[in-house]
Order: C-alpha cells, then sequence, then structure tokens
C-alpha cells in the first residue's frame, strides 16, 4: 500500500526497496524513454513490454539502481506484482488520478436577467 508521500515499499529475499514517482524519478524516466509522463501512462494502460517495465521499475527504485538490478528484483518479485507495485507507485504519484472527488467548480453568478 502507498504511503502519504506516494512511496510503495516491498521485500525481496529479506531486502527492503521502495518504488516513489517524484519529480526527479519522472524526469529521469521521461528522458529514459524519450517520451512524456502522459504517453507513458498511455503505454502502462495498453500494456508494456519488458524493457519498458524494467525501466520504469529501475526509475522509480532511484537513480543508483540499474537496469540490471531492476531486472533482478522484478525477477524475485514475479512479473505480475511487479507491475502491480508500479501501477500502485505512478496512482499514488497522481493521487486526482485514483478518483478521488475533486471540489466542484463554482459558476460565477449571473446577472439576474434572463433573457
Amino acid at each position: 500500500m502507498a504511503t502519504a508521500n506516494g512511496e510503495v515499499s516491498f521485500e525481496v529475499d529479506g531486502t527492503r526497496h521502495t518504488l516513489r514517482y517524484g519529480i526527479n524519478e519522472l524526469c529521469r524516466l521521461e528522458d529514459r524513454l524519450d517520451i512524456d509522463v502522459t504517453a507513458i501512462a498511455q503505454k502502462m494502460a495498453a500494456g508494456l513490454n519488458m524493457r519498458t517495465l524494467r525501466t520504469i521499475f529501475a526509475c522509480g527504485l532511484g537513480g543508483d539502481v540499474g537496469d540490471e538490478a531492476a531486472g533482478t528484483i522484478i525477477n524475485g518479485v514475479g512479473l505480475q506484482i511487479a507491475g502491480e507495485l508500479v501501477g500502485e507507485a505512478m496512482q499514488a504519484a497522481f493521487p486526482s488520478a485514483e478518483g478521488k472527488a475533486q471540489k466542484p467548480v463554482k459558476k460565477p453568478a449571473g446577472t439576474g436577467s434572463t433573457s
């Protein structure tokens, strides 16, 4: 489950890991995939290939985690769980995307005439 600051923690072989998609991780991800966050979300909705999942996972783990290390962690947790963790962490990064109620927009008051 995501924490209030958008982190998702999990354990593999006794080691604790944390996925987080803050501004630095998202910028790194945009640079690595050469597409913007909106296109990344579209890719995630359509289904990810292995390289893209590994890249997204590595960026969420932090700047010092490379692709090979991220792949090893994915192997340890399993592909399905890895995808679910990425999805949960991404939703935590964009809480309005979770469908939380947003404040209604107030319409400006009219002039009172109905012509």
